[in-house]
């Protein structure tokens, strides 16, 4: 079965019985148009569907913090939660990815941690869809096969099934078959795919595969969960954060580095990625409330923009000694190639406040976004203010050559390390500033602007 078909159909296994035991949520009674934030990921649940999906099924107890904006894949919406990915049907109701599928996610080892991988012996076990009472025989094929008690181990996998929706998540008027819950569990879940089975490499770990997540038991703190798994994909898409275990299983997969905002639909390789377009899928509201300035830029936009940057950059670099590519990534990264407001009003392209005094131009008041205490928040803050473009590129570079606190960067000729180092050394507050710009140094290939 194709990939698309298999995101399509959602689950050959399951389909018969959520077809006669859930009924549609009512969007129209609870959440109409309302988007909701979540500052921890910088994203919004606006789908009505998708959010009422959310709340009815547990919410970020299920799912996770949204991790992608809304978007289309092979074909169809989904957004990205932390544990699982949404999807919305053709005929308007939303279910969830069987995402560790092959093609997708199907990967059993991620960051050290190694995890079984499905296996047909167990899930020829399965009753086959449509045989007689097969409604409960799935079921008892789930409590069979997905033991709370494993080896003497109270893994607790079952009842971390059945306690997934609770009847004050499914029905939140009070009125409802607590009957319906195991199968709204069985929705988000799938079936097991594999037996429980020890992390080879820490016994105190023992994982269970369904076709949805995977159940993760911790001996030392007695505690079953899913896992954050969908992130990972996410990771595999955009090529950041991306564990070197996981990277080098997902090179040939026809989603890996697919994230390009550089390229049409946001696709690096559109020929293997049918029927989708990327474009903002993992944009976070609060990386781009200071990088825009009220547009998207447009294709003129970016080449005026580097026409004027790639001269001041290696400028730069000569002068200061910091990679071309990477003042590059900086500017764009901070101003959105030129159209942010603070480049428009102060002409600064590279975020610097003005704590050290103004700048050739004074100084410029700017409502901007600070990862301050573990989250993110908006201040009004005073930045350098320049008169031209040339100024604002060499007054960052003399500042990063000029403190001590940056010195490591000097140390390395490699752009990518110099960007690790210079968020290490806390040039800016976002935890993601150095994978960001490594990511538009690969995708434009601003390493050709480097002087040798």
């Amino acid at each position: 079965m194709g990939l698309l078909r298999r995101i399509g159909c959602i689950s050959l296994l399951v389909g018969i019985l959520l077809s006669l035991t859930l009924s549609p949520i009512d969007t129209k009674t609870s959440h109409a148009a309302e988007a909701r934030y979540y500052p921890e990921t910088g994203f919004r649940i606006r789908n009505a569907a998708f959010l009422d999906f959310f709340d009815h099924r547990g919410g970020l107890r299920t799912f996770g913090y949204p991790v992608s904006n809304e978007f289309t894949l092979y074909g169809f919406r989904v957004q990205f939660f932390q544990r699982a990915i949404m999807q919305l049907r053709q005929d308007g109701s939303v279910a969830t990815l069987n995402f560790l599928d092959a093609g997708l996610m199907s990967y059993a080892q991620i960051n050290q941690s190694v995890f079984p991988a499905a296996d047909p012996a167990v899930l020829a076990r399965a009753p086959a869809a449509g045989s007689p009472g097969y409604d409960s025989a799935i079921l008892s094929y789930v409590k069979a096969t997905a033991p709370d008690s494993w080896q003497s181990i109270p893994v607790g996998f079952y009842r971390t099934f059945l306690n997934t929706v609770t009847a004050r998540d499914a029905f939140r008027d009070g009125n409802g078959n607590p009957a319906l819950l195991p199968g709204f569990d069985l929705e988000l879940w799938g079936v097991p795919t594999s037996a429980p089975t020890f992390d080879p490499g820490n016994h105190n770990f023992v994982y269970q595969r369904f076709q949805r997540g995977i159940m993760h038991y911790d001996k030392t703190s007695g505690t079953t969960q899913g896992l954050l798994l969908a992130d990972y994909l996410k990771a595999i898409m955009i090529g950041a954060n991306l564990p070197s275990d996981l990277e080098s299983q997902a090179r040939n997969s026809p989603l890996y580095k697919q994230y390009d905002p550089t390229k049409p639909g946001w696709i690096a390789r559109p020929s293997d990625l049918p029927n989708s377009d990327l474009t903002s899928a993992f944009e976070s509201e609060r990386a781009t409330l200071s990088n825009r300035g009220g547009r998207p830029p447009t294709e003129a936009d970016k080449t005026q923009f580097l026409a004027a940057a790639v001269p001041l950059a290696q400028a730069s670099q000569r002068a200061y000694g910091v990679p071309a590519s990477l003042k590059l990534a900086q500017a764009i990264l901070e101003t959105g190639w030129g159209t942010s407001e603070l480049a428009i009003k102060g002409k600064n392209y590279f975020g610097i406040k003005a704590h050290r005094g103004p700048g050739t131009a004074g100084i410029t008041w700017i409502n901007t976004p600070e990862f301050v205490n573990g989250r993110w928040s908006r201040i009004n803050a005073a930045f350098r203010a320049y008169n031209t473009m040339a100024e604002s590129f060499d007054d960052s570079s003399r500042y990063i050559k000029g403190s001590d606190r940056y010195r490591r960067c000097f140390e390395t000729k490699d752009p990518k390390e110099f960007a690790r180092r210079l968020q290490a050394a806390g040039w800016a507050t976002d935890p993601t500033y150095a994978d960001k710009l490594i990511r538009i140094m690969d995708n434009l290939n601003l390493y050709a602007y480097d002087l040798p």
